[in-house]
């Protein structure tokens, strides 16, 4: 099992500790520690509330700039896509680490920055509400949550529809839902019999419209 070396406020030496379980994608790993005293923790807030221009601190200080934004560029095959923007410059590296707002409470884990290589104005980071719905399930199952499809997707809208039908020309007329572009071999969207070229406008008995609808139903 990786072990690492955690450096506390309350101790003058680093405490090794060993990492129970981790989720790479997202930057967050479960650690296990024996401090040699009792340690002070960070507050939780809640990302709901955050509002664009909200005040808020990693590694410096800078303003939310968006709450729900979504980066296109990422690939759609993940789990999460929806994050918070803001203007806090943030090097290459920092990811994982918490975004605070002006109380000290954490909102935020710092997982993408733009412009990788070198410093930026522009930073994002995942809303703390998403990952305690991920973290949460640690305490009964000891293993982190992992919910994945095994395809890759992509938004249906009124701009492409017409595009996705041209090279899809099975594929259903559809002006919302999810558009299935590839599904990986043996995944959980393969064994359901989805293939490639599906439109899903529907997921266990209710409307889905965009890709953020359904991974609602991972977690």
């Amino acid at each position: 099992m990786l072990q690492v070396v955690v450096h506390l406020q309350e101790a003058k030496k680093g405490v090794v500790g060993r990492v129970v379980d981790a989720y790479m994608d997202l930057d967050i790993a479960i650690i296990k520690i024996d401090p040699p005293s009792s340690l002070s923790t960070a507050k939780v807030g809640s990302s709901s509330k955050l509002r664009p221009r909200d005040p808020v601190i990693a590694m410096g200080s800078g303003i939310i700039s968006c709450v729900h934004g979504t980066i296109n560029d990422l690939d759609e095959g993940g789990m999460h896509k929806e994050y918070i923007q803001t203007n806090c410059a943030i090097n290459p590296g920092h990811s994982g680490g918490p975004l605070c707002n002006v109380d000290g409470e954490v909102v935020g884990v710092r997982v993408e920055t733009v412009n990788v290589g070198k410093p930026s104005g522009v930073s994002f980071a995942i809303p703390v509400d998403f990952i305690s719905k991920i973290i949460k399930p640690f305490q009964n199952c000891r293993t982190l949550v992992r919910p994945d499809f095994g395809w890759v997707v992509r938004n249906v809208t009124k701009e492409n529809c017409k595009a996705l039908k041209k090279y899809y020309p099975t594929s259903p007329k559809a002006e919302e839902g999810v558009f299935v572009e590839k599904v990986i071999v043996g995944s959980p969207a393969d064994r359901a019999g989805i293939e490639a070229g599906y439109v899903v406008v529907d997921f266990n008995g209710q409307q889905v419209r965009n890709i953020k609808e359904v991974k609602a139903f991972l977690i």
